[in-house]
């Protein structure tokens, strides 16, 4: 038995990897080595990926309680 469930598992770990993205980008901004003419482009490509994986996340979850149900 699991103390958590999956999904659980996949948003702690992208809270994570997001505070560390802060970071980098605040060392960036800092040191003055943004590239603003690709943030105009990077920014929307990043958040349609983000949404395309966690659609794909959640299908995966979804098939796979589907399938263990079917073979249980």
């Amino acid at each position: 038995m699991t103390l958590f469930k999956i999904s659980i598992s996949y948003a702690k770990e992208k809270l994570v990897s997001i505070l560390g993205t802060l970071s980098a980008i605040y060392n960036y901004f800092k040191n003055s080595k943004i590239v603003w003419e690709v943030v105009g482009y990077g920014i929307p490509t990043a958040l349609l990926g983000a949404y395309i994986g966690g659609r794909v996340i959640l299908a995966i979850d979804e098939a796979a309680r589907l399938e263990k149900s079917f073979f249980s």
